[in-house]
């Protein structure tokens, strides 16, 4: 699959991702936010459940009528006949993966994290299993906008399966709580549309101002640095309704205790990641999509900062919801997705009516993200003081220096050319030595002890792993 077809793949995404805010309105976190908080779980299920089909139904509508708009009354086309195709299959993905949140959301609120991560896992594995598929026997664009859709319909229905297995309750949904949900997700609303706007508009804008390559480009770089975040929005699954408890007991010293752990974890782990990918760049494009993508060797080393950005920011985020603040994290979203969105116009495009601008496409795109994410970092650092007094944990700082340090010895270890040809394996090993390096600096800064090197082996405890999952499966875990 070369850069161009991946290029209509994405746009096909981005397009029909404009329009996915209809599909939740933000009664996700709303759901998960009740559960956390003791609410009878079967009448929250049954007031999402009727929710989310009604949302479902309508993004259908406003998608469809949208293209119809488009091609019949402005009497304008896609770039390709086939992206019409592409779109159409995006929606079915979508729309299978809005369904899949009301399970999902349900596990995340009773803190059950491995019943909604395993479905991810099925998704993802059957789009890489599916993807090959298409690449090797050169089954076309269509086909691998085919692979979401049917990762997607499998982890629907693996999720459905365990929903019916353990006998979740659902009950008549009642105004009260519809009032309750509506309450939570109003202040989130046009965050998440604006929010959702940010996140896939400058695909769109590089799609209208440059080529499918160039999306290509920065859609298939994108989706390394989304491995990064995925480990932080990991945390924020559990963080958000460990949180939200607290804060139903009113223990503050608890929230600040959890967020800085959060941080603290996260940081050790995303830090020497982005450093690796900033110096490896070159060979990890190479390896995991080909030579072709190369030119997005920049994009790539800038979307690595942004990674590092948006987790050190996951903790404090989850704090501002989890205390129930929801309309502050909203007004915190929309500045930094209204700048993004400003920034992608003026750093996009090579001219907008005549007017002469940077031209940076992807570059841009990337340089967009960073800074709006900063922007957001900050105000969500300082609203958590306010709030429950957190402060910036300065340890961190620590992080960030052996994060240099590494950085500065991967340099040179990759300038040595100690191999001819990279392979997978070479950079597997050039990465647990940059892991050496900066574990090593935290050791002799006394950030990293004992009890941190405990927690890490437990946390990658395979067997124990396991067992909790399995325990979880069979109903061993499940909370009051």
């Amino acid at each position: 699959m070369g850069a161009e077809q991946l290029g209509y793949v994405a746009f096909g995404l981005s397009f029909v991702a404009l329009f996915t805010f209809l599909s939740d309105l933000n009664f996700y976190q709303a759901h998960v936010k009740r559960i956390s908080e003791g609410k009878d779980l079967g009448t929250c299920i049954g007031t999402y459940l009727s929710i989310k089909l009604l949302l479902a139904m309508v993004m259908c509508a406003v998608v469809i009528t949208s293209i119809f708009v488009w091609k019949d009354i402005f009497h304008r086309g896609f770039h390709d006949p086939i992206q019409e195709t592409i779109v159409y299959v995006c929606l079915i993905y979508y729309v299978l993966g809005s369904l899949a949140q009301i399970p999902g959301a349900t596990y995340i609120g009773r803190r059950q994290i491995a019943k909604q991560q395993l479905p991810m896992l099925i998704i993802t594995s059957l789009r890489v299993f599916s993807t090959i598929l298409v690449a090797v026997f050169s089954w076309g664009t269509v086909a691998l906008a085919g692979t979401y859709a049917i990762g997607a319909l499998f982890g629907l229905l693996f999720t459905l399966f365990i929903f019916v297995y353990h006998k979740y309750p659902i009950a008549r949904p009642n105004m009260e709580y519809f009032k309750s949900y509506f309450s939570f997700a109003l202040p989130l609303m046009v965050v998440s549309w604006v929010g959702i706007i940010a996140a896939n508009v400058d695909k769109v804008i590089i799609q209208l101002f440059w080529t499918p390559t160039d999306v290509g480009y920065f859609f298939g770089v994108q989706r390394i640095t989304f491995f990064v975040l995925a480990l932080s929005s990991s945390v924020g699954l559990v963080l958000f309704p460990t949180i939200s408890k607290q804060h139903a007991k009113k223990d503050v010293e608890g929230i600040r205790r959890i967020t800085y752990m959060g941080e603290r974890y996260l940081s050790m782990i995303i830090c020497p990641l982005v450093v690796f990918i900033i110096v490896f760049s070159p060979q990890i494009i190479n390896i995991l999509l080909s030579s072709a993508f190369l030119p997005a060797v920049p994009i790539l080393r800038i979307l690595a900062i942004y990674a590092l950005i948006g987790s050190l920011n996951s903790a404090y985020a989850q704090q501002l919801i989890g205390v129930d603040r929801p309309g502050l994290a909203a007004k915190i979203g929309l500045v930094g997705a209204i700048i993004g969105i400003c920034l992608n116009m003026i750093l996009i495009p090579k001219s907008i009516f005549g007017v002469e601008l940077l031209g940076l496409g992807g570059i841009g795109a990337a340089i967009s993200l960073v800074i709006s994410t900063m922007i957001g970092l900050v105000l969500t650092r300082i609203f958590a003081y306010r709030l429950t007094a957190t402060k910036s944990n300065w340890r961190i700082s620590i992080h960030l220096l052996a994060a240099v340090i590494t950085g500065i010895f991967a340099y040179f270890l990759s300038s040595l050319d100690l191999v001819d040809v990279f392979r997978w394996y070479h950079l597997i090993a050039y990465g647990f030595s940059c892991l050496g390096v900066f574990f090593s600096v935290l050791y002799l800064a006394r950030e990293f002890t004992k009890d941190d090197f405990k927690f890490f082996v437990d946390t990658l405890n395979l067997k124990g792993m396991a067992g909790y999952i399995v325990g979880e499966m069979k109903g061993k875990n499940e909370e009051d």
